[in-house]
């Protein structure tokens, strides 16, 4: 249960605020995680934050951001249309 500043039990992870709707079976992802798992390079995941196109859901300990499983396949799949795009206008 979280309180009417988002955090939840133990103040540990902030969801960003109560009004904000999650899936409690989504996945969450540290940066480690994404770039093991997915073979991502961190800063490509720091390219999607700073462009606003990857929002952390969520931090763990305060300093931890959790991204969405879902959010970083979605900005994958994006950028995999748009480098595919660009290669095949090159002359």
């Amino acid at each position: 249960m979280r309180d009417s500043r988002g955090v939840g039990r133990g103040g540990r992870v902030r969801r960003g605020g109560p009004a904000r709707r999650y899936s409690a079976h989504a996945r969450l992802l540290t940066v480690r995680e994404i770039t093991d798992a997915y073979g991502i390079p961190r800063g490509t995941v720091s390219s999607w934050v700073a462009r606003g196109h990857l929002k952390p859901f969520a931090r763990q300990g305060g300093r931890t951001r959790l991204y969405r499983e879902s959010d970083v396949l979605a900005c994958e799949r994006d950028r995999a249309r748009t480098c595919g795009s660009e290669r095949s206008a090159a002359p």
